[in-house]
């Protein structure tokens, strides 16, 4: 079902697969976003100990059936545009400001920096 909305919504996915933890060895990202209600907590077999942890917490849409199921992927995707296009004007400070601009929301706030 992923797949189908996204496609729909004008997404591509050419190209795009998942990957082991195993496959991200020696990768230093500067920001680590957990999306799941239940990621959070859960530790990372990989130590990204230099990288900016941010918790969004998003039900997963692919637990719904039937109508719910189209409703919950598309107010899902709405809510990650919106949330990424907050965090591309984060993203266009200095670097050094990052933590600080993530903090000092009240977004991440209501919404968890790790």
């Amino acid at each position: 079902l992923t797949l189908r909305y996204l496609q729909e919504a004008g997404v591509s996915t050419l190209g795009l697969s998942s990957k082991s933890w195993f496959d991200l060895n020696g990768f230093q990202p500067d920001l680590i976003i957990t999306l799941c209600d239940s990621a959070a907590g859960e530790s990372c077999p990989v130590a990204f100990h230099a990288a900016l942890k941010l918790h969004w917490p998003l039900s997963d849409p692919s637990k719904f059936e039937g109508e719910r199921a189209a409703r919950a992927f598309h107010e899902c995707m709405a809510e990650l545009n919106q949330r990424l296009a907050w965090l591309e004007n984060v993203a266009m400070q200095p670097s050094e400001h990052w933590a600080q601009s993530l903090k000092s929301t009240d977004w991440s706030r209501t919404n968890g920096i790790i």
